[in-house]
């Protein structure tokens, strides 16, 4: 994988995809993927929940939403900040990479997404993390940014995304179609 640790951290330094990221145990033994994008994304936050757990409800500015994935809704609470961004990263692909992989709670704030899961005993389980996590930021719609700094608002997407053929479902096709 072309993977390197850091000397002086003891991380793991890489790319998945060609995403940055770095990957390292924190003082509590939990394992942190972080990922480097290339411009300020909408936060959204997924944590994994245990079957037919109840959904916590929170007072963080975030919207709690379902994605209509029977699956992945049992799987996982996921919020944000704007609910018609979570829709269109979370497509059906991306689901079924985050139900594959193992559990982690993973945060987008900024240009960094951010994942934290228990200990990883089994290389592999890294490497279907970062998988599922990289399929996150591929569904980001990159074309439509024209600064780096803010995410862009639900009508430059739309109008990005007007000149290809993506395969939203009618949940994302739906949120996109809200005005701002």
């Amino acid at each position: 994988m072309g993977w390197t640790t850091d000397e002086h951290t003891g991380a793991l330094v890489g790319e998945m995809a060609g995403w940055p990221l770095t990957a390292y145990e924190d003082a509590r033994g939990r394992s942190i993927i972080e990922f480097r994008a290339p411009a300020a994304m909408s936060p959204v936050l997924a944590r994994p929940r245990p079957r037919g757990g109840p959904i916590i409800v929170e007072q963080d500015g975030l919207t709690a939403l379902m994605t209509g994935d029977g699956d992945f809704d049992e799987a996982y609470e996921v919020r944000a900040a704007e609910p018609w961004f979570a829709y269109l990263v979370l497509g059906d692909q991306v689901r079924r990479g985050l139900l594959a992989a193992p559990p982690q709670e993973w945060s987008i704030e900024g240009a960094r997404l951010t994942a934290i899961g228990p200990h990883l005993d089994d290389p592999l389980d890294l490497l279907a993390r970062t998988g599922a996590l990289a399929a996150v930021l591929e569904s980001v719609p990159w074309q439509a940014y024209t600064d780096t700094t803010v995410p862009p608002h639900r009508a430059a997407v739309v109008a990005a995304m007007a000149g290809r053929e993506p395969r939203l479902t009618h949940a994302q096709a739906t949120a996109l179609a809200q005005p701002d």
